[in-house]
C-alpha cells in the first residue's frame, strides 16, 4: 500500500507541476512589472502584455495585474477612461482588508473618473483613498499624489484656498518621499494658485522655490518643464514679459528638438499676442526647422495656422494659402494617425480575442488530457490496489487453509471410535480420518507450493462431499444430552441458525478452529459470532459459555 500511495502522489504531482508552469511565468512578469512601474511604465506595459490571458490568473494575482496595468497606462499618459475594472479591483482589496492596495486602487479609480469628466465622483474616490492612506500606508509618494489631484480638482473649480491646503500637504509628502521632481512641480502649482489669487509675491516665491528644487535635483526635464509652465501661466495672466523670460530660461534645459520646438512656438505665440508678428514668424520658423523630422503633426498644424493667419492679415494670400495647405496636410496626418491607432486598437483587441480563444481551446485540451491522465493514473492505482487486496486475501486464505489442515490432523488424532459422545459421532460423520489422510498425502506433494492448487484441493476434500447431515447429527446430539439442545433453542430464540449451531458445537467441546472447519467459515467469523452469542444470551466478558449454558438452561429445564 505504501508503494501504491507513492505512485499516486507522483502522478498527480507531475501533472500539477506541468499545469503550474505558465503560472510561474506570469508571476515572474508581475513581479518584474511591479519593480519598474514607477521609473519605466512603458516597459511595464510590455511585460504585462506578455501575459496573454490575464483572466487565467487567480484571485489576488489577477487584481494585482489590473492595478498595475491602470497605473502603468496612467503614468505613460495613455487613455484610461475605459479602464473601469479598477472599481472592481478597489472593492476586492477593501473586501480582503488589503488597505495598502485599496489606497492605490481608490486613487486610480479617481483618475479614471477624472478622465471621464466625472469630477464629483473623482473627488469622492480621492477622499476615500486619503482615508485609507491615513490609516495604513507609509507610501509618502502616493499620499502626495492623492493630495495633488485633490488640489487640481479644487484649482479647476477656482477654489484656490482649498487647493493651496492640498498642494502644501502634497509638497510635504513628496519631500518625505525624496521625490524632488514632484515636489518641484507642486511648488509650481502652489505658485499658480497664489497667482490666481493675485498674490504675486507669494506666487514668485513658490515658483522660484520650485525651480531651486529642480536645479538641486539636477533634473533637466523638470527644470525645463517648470519654467515652461510658469511662462504659460504668465501668458494667460497677460504678463508677457515674465512669460517670455521664463520660456527663454527653459530653452537651455530642453533635452530634445521637440521640446525646444514647443518652447519656440510658445514664445512666438506670446509675440503674436503682442502684435510683434515679424518676431513671431521668426520663432515659428525656428520651431518648424526643429520639427522637420518629427511626426508631431499637431504642433505643426498649430504653427501653420498661426502663420496662415499672419500672412492673411498682411495680404499675402498665396503664402497664407500655402500655409493653410500645410496645416490641412498635418491635420490629415493626425486623422490618419488616429484612424490607424483606432484600427490598431481594434486589431489588437481582435488578436487578443483570437489568442484568447486559441488558448481557451488549448486549455480545454490540456484539461481533457489532465483528466485522461488522472483517470488513467487512478485506474492503475485501483488495479494495483485490487491486485494487492486479492493477493493478500489469497495469502490469508492459504494461511487459514494450512491452519485448518493442521487442525484437521489434530482432530483425527483425537478421534476415538469407542467413545460414545457427540464429538466422536460428529467426527465420524464428518469422515475426519479420510479427509485428514487425503490432505496429508496432498501436502507431501510438490503441489502444496502452489497456493491456488492447495486451496482448491482443500475445498474439494473438506466441503465438496455432501455427507454432513446436520439434522441427523442434531437429533443424535440432542439424545445424547437428554434434550438439552431443544431447551437451549427454547431458552434463547434470539440466536439465528448459524449461531445456534456454533453454540451446540461449543457446548460439545469443539474449538474455534474445529468449528470453522465443520461449518465451512473462517476462524475470524467464528470468533465474531462467539461475541454475538455472548451478547445475545447475556454472558459477561471473559465468562465461560458452557458453564453459563449449564447454569441457565438446566435451571429452566
Amino acid at each position: 500500500m505504501k508503494h501504491t500511495r507513492t505512485y499516486c502522489i507522483t502522478i498527480i504531482s507531475i501533472i500539477c507541476l506541468a499545469c503550474n508552469t505558465k503560472h510561474n511565468t506570469a508571476d515572474q512578469y508581475l513581479k518584474e512589472a511591479e519593480q519598474i512601474v514607477e521609473i519605466n511604465p512603458d516597459s511595464t506595459l510590455s511585460l504585462l502584455d506578455s501575459i496573454l490571458i490575464p483572466e487565467n490568473l487567480k484571485g489576488k494575482r489577477y487584481y494585482d495585474f489590473l492595478l498595475l496595468q491602470v497605473k502603468a497606462k496612467d503614468k505613460s499618459n495613455k487613455n484610461i477612461s475605459e479602464d473601469t475594472t479598477i472599481f472592481d479591483v478597489k472593492n476586492y482589496y477593501i473586501k480582503n482588508n488589503d488597505l495598502d492596495k485599496a489606497t492605490m486602487a481608490s486613487f486610480y479609480s479617481g483618475r479614471v473618473l477624472e478622465v471621464q469628466k466625472k469630477h464629483k465622483e473623482a473627488m469622492a474616490a480621492y477622499i476615500e483613498a486619503e482615508s485609507y492612506a491615513d490609516k495604513t500606508t507609509e507610501n509618502y509618494n502616493l499620499k502626495g499624489l492623492i493630495q495633488s489631484y485633490i488640489g487640481y480638482l479644487y484649482y479647476d473649480q477656482l477654489l484656490q484656498d482649498e487647493a493651496l491646503v492640498r498642494f502644501k500637504k502634497a509638497a510635504d509628502y513628496f519631500q518625505q518621499a525624496e521625490n524632488y521632481r514632484n515636489e518641484a512641480y507642486t511648488f509650481r502649482d502652489i505658485g499658480s494658485s497664489f497667482l490666481l489669487k493675485k498674490e504675486t509675491d507669494s506666487a514668485y516665491y513658490y515658483y522660484q522655490k520650485g525651480i531651486e528644487i529642480a536645479n538641486t535635483a539636477n533634473d533637466s526635464v523638470c527644470q525645463s518643464s517648470i519654467r515652461q509652465n510658469i511662462g504659460l501661466i504668465f501668458r494667460k495672466q497677460g504678463n508677457y514679459k515674465k512669460s517670455k523670460e521664463y520660456l527663454a530660461q527653459a530653452i537651455p534645459f530642453a533635452t530634445n528638438n521637440i521640446t525646444r520646438a514647443k518652447i519656440y512656438s510658445n514664445i512666438a505665440q506670446v509675440l503674436y499676442t503682442e502684435n510683434k508678428t515679424d518676431s513671431a514668424v521668426l520663432y515659428f520658423q525656428k520651431s518648424l526647422v526643429l520639427l522637420d523630422n518629427s511626426d508631431d503633426s499637431f504642433l505643426k498644424a498649430k504653427i501653420y495656422e498661426f502663420l496662415s493667419n499672419i500672412e492673411a492679415a498682411r495680404g499675402n494670400h498665396k503664402i497664407s494659402l500655402d500655409h493653410n495647405k500645410n496645416r490641412i496636410e498635418n491635420l490629415k496626418n493626425i486623422f490618419d494617425k488616429n484612424e490607424s491607432q483606432t484600427i490598431l486598437n481594434i486589431q489588437k483587441k481582435y488578436n487578443y480575442e483570437l489568442v484568447k480563444n486559441t488558448n481557451n481551446k488549448l486549455l480545454i485540451q490540456r484539461q481533457f488530457l489532465f483528466i485522461v491522465l488522472l483517470a488513467l493514473g487512478l485506474a492503475i492505482v485501483v488495479i494495483i490496489f485490487l491486485y494487492r487486496q486479492k493477493s493478500l486475501k489469497k495469502e490469508r486464505d492459504l494461511f487459514e487453509a494450512e491452519q485448518k489442515i493442521s487442525q484437521l490432523s489434530q482432530m483425527a488424532k483425537s478421534y476415538d471410535k469407542k467413545e460414545d459422545s457427540f464429538r466422536s459421532k460428529l467426527l465420524h460423520h464428518f469422515d475426519i480420518l479420510k479427509k485428514s489422510a487425503l490432505l496429508e498425502g496432498f501436502l507431501r506433494e510438490d503441489e502444496k507450493k502452489h497456493g491456488q492448487k492447495l486451496l482448491k484441493k482443500f475445498n474439494e476434500i473438506v466441503y465438496n462431499q455432501a455427507s454432513l447431515d446436520w439434522n441427523l447429527l442434531y437429533q443424535t446430539m440432542n439424545e445424547l444430552h437428554n434434550g438439552f439442545f431443544d431447551s437451549l433453542r427454547e431458552t434463547f430464540p434470539q440466536l439465528d441458525e448459524s449461531e445456534f449451531k456454533i453454540c451446540c458445537l461449543i457446548y460439545s467441546d469443539f474449538t474455534n478452529a474445529e468449528i470453522a472447519i465443520i461449518i465451512g467459515q473462517s476462524i475470524n467469523t467464528i470468533t465474531a459470532k462467539r461475541s454475538s452469542i455472548r451478547k445475545k444470551i447475556g454472558v459477561k466478558d471473559y465468562g465461560n459459555i458452557v458453564d453459563y449454558l449449564n447454569n441457565n438452561v438446566k435451571k429452566k429445564k
